[in-house]
């Protein structure tokens, strides 16, 4: 059905449409630049030890699953049934604090899957991650805040494009390119306002060169752990995850439950987003400039902008 009346807010649909793409894509790449800026972190003037490298990693339950993996290389420990862990020898290895919350937990018969959540253990936790934010390895709840805030102005265009296709539909204008538009930016800003990412750009710098640096850990490269010693169970741990366990004590990671309920597994995450949108009005289609995109075909029938 051919449009009519006079032109939306006095601008015509291809008009509005062209104008709408290059206002998103500019705004699209600011949006990028800003979240790229807050992110960007600090790189680390000193080496992360193995529970700080941990926490990076894969967060508190990677830091405790490396304590378990250090204090059983000590022969501190060993598997007990249901998912529990006894201690079974002295240390004779450096403690640190997390060693000593968790070997107290362990004491009291606490689970494997239960022991991030006790309370010594926590606290510790909690200071491993304050002291990697504050060096700004994780992002942290202001850089948070300044990621989501960069969508803002995405969302007011989302909002304007959102009008744009109410007064276009009310004044019998075909809208269905802007409400494709529309609904393609409205999905990347949710992406983008729900979605950021637990470390900085310089916190992923860091583990990437801790993979580079400690790469003689790697399970295939079949290390030799009571060489190595409990440090270095620790800090394969942190990086590699379970795996690290079951190259060192396959019965110990199996029995204990440590390996799925607490290590994981080494990995890194990306995300991109992209889109493209195209139009034209030719001779050829019928679309005169006499009207909003076209006069009887409507642009093939598949709408404009309003």
């Amino acid at each position: 059905m051919a449009a009519s009346g006079t032109a939306t807010w006095g601008i015509s649909g291809p008009e509005f449409l062209g104008g709408y793409g290059v206002a998103a894509a500019g705004l699209l790449v600011v949006v990028l630049l800003i979240r790229m800026w807050a992110s960007a972190g600090k790189r680390p003037d000193r080496a992360l030890h193995h529970y700080e490298l941990a926490f990076l990693s894969g967060g508190g339950r990677r830091a405790v699953a490396a304590s378990l993996g250090a204090l059983r290389s000590g022969q501190v420990i060993a598997s007990a049934k249901n998912a529990k862990l006894s201690i079974v020898g002295t240390p004779r290895m450096t403690l640190y604090p997390l060693d000593h919350a968790v070997l107290e937990a362990i004491g009291r018969g606490i689970t494997t899957g239960g022991l991030p959540h006790q309370p010594q253990v926590r606290q510790q936790l909690d200071l491993i991650k304050a002291e990697l934010v504050g060096r700004r390895l994780l992002m942290g709840p202001a850089e948070r805040r300044q990621v989501r805030a960069a969508a803002l102005p995405l969302w007011l265009l989302v909002g304007l494009g959102v009008a744009r296709i109410v007064a276009g539909t009310a004044n019998g204008r075909p809208v269905g390119f802007l409400v494709f538009i529309v609904l393609l930016l409205a999905v990347l800003t949710a992406v983008m306002t729900i979605w950021v990412p637990s470390r900085t750009r310089a916190g992923a710098w860091t583990l990437t060169d801790a993979i580079t640096r400690y790469r003689v850990y790697a399970p295939h490269m079949s290390p030799s752990w009571s060489t190595y010693g409990p440090e270095a169970v620790a800090m394969g741990v942190a990086i590699y995850g379970g795996s690290v366990l079951f190259s060192m004590d396959p019965a110990f990671a199996a029995e204990s439950e440590v390996a799925s309920r607490l290590a994981g597994s080494g990995g890194t995450g990306s995300w991109s987003g992209s889109s493209s949108s195209s139009s034209s009005c030719s001779s050829g289609s019928s679309c005169s400039s006499g009207s909003s995109c076209g006069g009887g075909s409507s642009c093939g029938g598949g709408g404009c902008g309003g």
